[in-house]
């Protein structure tokens, strides 16, 4: 019997790469219940950047964006379309 990775390089919520960025450190690698709660620090955490890489391919990413960040449904929309800009 095949066994089939149904993350293919990504948490069990879909993140490939995530990154805290604060001016003057070096990145620091961070998961998706970090990345939650600094996003949702918001004006909290100043001069801070986060920066996500989700893999699409792994069906617990949208959960976990629907779940974890405000994102306006125009973004999840555009997750099934079709249409290249």
């Amino acid at each position: 019997m095949r066994v089939i990775d149904k993350t293919y390089g990504s948490n069990e919520d879909g993140l490939v790469w995530g990154y805290r960025f604060v001016p003057g450190q070096p990145a620091q690698s961070i998961g998706t219940q970090e990345a939650a709660e600094l996003l949702a620090a918001g004006d909290a955490a100043p001069q801070t950047f986060v920066w996500l890489h989700f893999s699409l391919s792994n069906q617990a990413s949208e959960r976990y964006l629907r779940r974890s960040l405000a994102l306006p449904e125009a973004f999840f929309d555009s997750l099934r379309s079709e249409e290249i800009a």
